[in-house]
């Protein structure tokens, strides 16, 4: 035999399984009531199972009250960033420090060097207190205290919270040498002056309390200088301040977006209630209504592929490449309805929109296939096929009103009935039906072959859909 390669046609393929869409959508319907039964078999398995029931319960308060604390811990969130947010904005609008330039920072220190007298008197076996230390304690607790700092916020206007002032002023007490150093930095000269009069007049106005408390005493103005430089930690604290802002924005709007997640969520339901159940089930059937169309429609694309659906391409693999199709026939119910979907889907893929029925598809592959026998000299054509033998008949009955002055005898199937191929002698021309989803491509083929080993000429396949 004669075998050779055809291309599957894609387009074919779709449409004939489009075509069966009656079965693909009862395979659906099928899959889907399986799966809804499903689904309602193992609801009630639960309901009638108390342990499972009061499991299911605390599960659906636990994820409920998850779900409506998640509201509440994420309006928390935003409420507590925002407060952050401002009060960073408020540091970054007040604060003494953002507002030197990095490149140009003042500073200013003075020292002041503190005398209680006190002298060792090497005669004496036993020496007078030395109250030095005590003073220098004093007054390191009025300078790094609050009191230091209220008196300079009532007397400028640089700024109202003492937050600030601690932020620009530094104090060092060195106990050995008797020294108290004062340093401050601004944005200007003028500022950094500012500040370390306050803090000289602050001193001045405590002295006679720590005279009088303490020991007496006197200070002295020993050290005192100004200059400006550039400094580049300022910069990156700077920077890092204002950072912060564009963090808490991000921030924010991730948590917003959450926020917007959670209001779209729905709100759980319990699973078990009867809505719930129901929703369930529906939402099982239409699942599985969808993969039984989708499982269908590739069993059908797979059958056409490999199966039964026969074309020209398909019978000259099989039977080779001089076989020819006379035509199709088109036995059984013509409903309106359903032949009117057909129609649709045929227009969708370019096919034919019209479907013959049977006599009117058996009359034309009658005039056709005599024809083809006239041509070829022959008065007579038999009918073969392994088929239903009534549907054989009937379409050899119909071929034969419309064959012309060439006749059509249905002699049966070749490949099992041994009175057809007795008769088969006193014919020239030989017809073979071929049934798409009874016959398979070894059948097919196998008649073919035996006609050629006869030596009797295929007249060509009537295919029967």
């Amino acid at each position: 035999m004669d075998y050779q390669e055809y291309e599957i046609d894609l387009h074919k393929v779709l449409f004939r399984s489009c075509m069966k869409w009656r079965k693909i959508i009862l395979i659906g319907i099928i899959v889907g009531l399986l799966l809804g039964g499903k689904q309602v078999i193992d609801d009630l398995m639960v309901l009638n199972d108390d342990e499972a029931y009061t499991a299911a319960q605390i599960n659906f308060d636990r994820q409920h009250s998850a779900w409506e604390s998640a509201e509440t811990s994420l309006n928390a969130q935003i409420e507590n960033l925002t407060n952050q947010k401002a009060r960073q904005e408020e540091y970054n609008e007040k604060s003494l420090i953002m507002a030197i330039d990095p490149m140009d920072e003042y500073y200013g220190s003075f020292s002041l060097y503190v005398d209680s007298g006190y002298q060792i008197d090497p005669t004496l076996g036993m020496q007078n207190l030395d109250y030095t230390s005590r003073i220098l304690s004093a007054y390191n607790r009025y300078l790094t205290g609050g009191e230091l700092y209220e008196y300079m916020l009532a007397n400028t206007n640089l700024t109202d919270e003492q937050k600030y002032l601690k932020e620009v002023i530094g104090v060092s007490v060195n106990y050995d040498s008797a020294m108290i150093t004062v340093s401050a930095i601004g944005a200007d000269a003028d500022i950094v002056q500012e500040l370390l009069n306050l803090v000289k007049n602050g001193i001045a106005g405590q002295y006679q309390l720590v005279n009088d408390a303490v020991g007496q005493h006197t200070y002295t103005l020993v050290n005192e200088v100004a200059y400006s430089y550039v400094n580049y930690s300022l910069e990156d604290t700077q920077k890092d301040n204002r950072d912060k802002l564009a963090a808490f924005d991000t921030s924010i709007q991730s948590i917003n977006e959450s926020l917007e997640k959670w209001k779209v969520t729905p709100e759980p339901r319990f699973m078990y209630s009867p809505s719930k159940i129901f929703t369930s089930t529906v939402k099982k059937c239409i699942i599985g209504g969808i993969i039984g169309v989708v499982l269908g429609f590739c069993w059908y694309a797979a059958k056409s592929i490999l199966g039964q659906d026969f074309s020209e391409e398909k019978l000259a693999l099989c039977a080779g490449r001089d076989a020819k199709i006379i035509g199709f026939v088109y036995p059984g119910d013509s409903s309106k309805s359903l032949r009117g979907i057909d129609k649709l889907i045929a227009r969708i893929f370019g096919e034919r929109s019209s479907f013959p029925d049977f006599t009117s598809s058996a009359a034309i592959t009658g005039s056709t296939a005599g024809s083809m026998a006239e041509a070829n000299g022959s008065k007579k054509i038999a009918l073969v096929g392994a088929i239903d033998p009534k549907l054989l008949e009937s379409i050899g009955a119909e071929m034969a009103k419309s064959s012309g002055d060439c006749g059509v005898d249905v002699l049966g199937s070749i490949l099992s009935d041994a009175n057809a191929v007795s008769d088969l002698k006193q014919y020239d021309c030989v017809a073979i039906a071929v049934q798409e989803k009874v016959n398979n491509i070894t059948q097919v083929s196998r008649q073919f072959e035996l006609l050629k080993i006869w030596g009797k000429r295929a007249l060509g396949a009537v295919i029967i859909r």
